[in-house]
């Protein structure tokens, strides 16, 4: 696969990535806060860096915790 695009997600807690294969199709993924970015292209880690802080991570584990209530 090749890099193509990344973007913050609207509510800036995901980074959304489309990547294009050998044959033109496109292909979607999103990266959460607690994701591993250290395989990800250069644009991907510094988005990463600059949305995923220390507190927005903690907020992510928090909010997807099994039993998790708003």
């Amino acid at each position: 696969m090749i890099f193509n695009h990344c973007e913050k997600s609207g509510a800036g807690n995901s980074i959304h990535v489309r990547e294009v294969d050998a044959d033109g199709v496109f292909h979607r993924r999103v990266i959460h806060p607690t994701d591993d970015v250290s395989n990800e292209t250069d644009q991907v880690k510094t988005l990463a860096s600059s949305l995923f802080t220390e507190e927005v991570k903690t907020e992510w584990t928090r909010i997807t915790m099994p039993g998790y209530k708003p």
